[in-house]
């Protein structure tokens, strides 16, 4: 925001401008951190968990896709993490399954783990976001 003399009557305009600045300012930041949040939940799985594979095909799969989202504020980057060449395994290995014999499968819980982490990894991208803006 500049250091302009504002006179009274315009002083709701000045302070909505600054107000819708911020915002964009902020979703703009928020963005390019979340993608790298996003970017940096594929590299977490994409180095597997303690299941085995035979071919790797699975944990080379992980991959982030990114959309348009909407909401009040106007429309924002959706970035969604998922596995494009075996994406039937994930939740087999993430939950077990029942086998052909009629036993259980055990389960491979890699998911949940990276799951909790971008939880925290989203938090801290958006305090962050929302402190650079200010300073923009």
């Amino acid at each position: 925001m500049s250091n302009s003399t504002v006179k009274p009557e315009d002083l709701g305009n000045a302070i909505q401008d600054a107000i819708t600045d911020y915002i964009e300012n902020v979703k703009a930041d928020l963005d390019v951190n979340l993608k790298g949040v996003a970017q940096k939940a594929t590299r977490e799985l994409k180095k597997g968990g303690s299941y085995k594979e035979k071919t790797g095909d699975y944990t080379k799969g992980w991959t982030v896709t990114t959309t348009q989202g909407e909401n009040i504020g106007g429309t924002h980057d959706v970035f969604v993490v998922n596995n494009r060449r075996k994406a039937q395994l994930t939740h087999l290995l993430e939950h077990g399954h029942v086998s052909r014999n009629g036993g259980r499968v055990k389960a491979y819980p890699h998911i949940a783990q990276v799951d909790q982490q971008v939880e925290t990894w989203a938090l801290e991208a958006a305090e962050k976001a929302a402190k650079s803006a200010g300073g923009k």
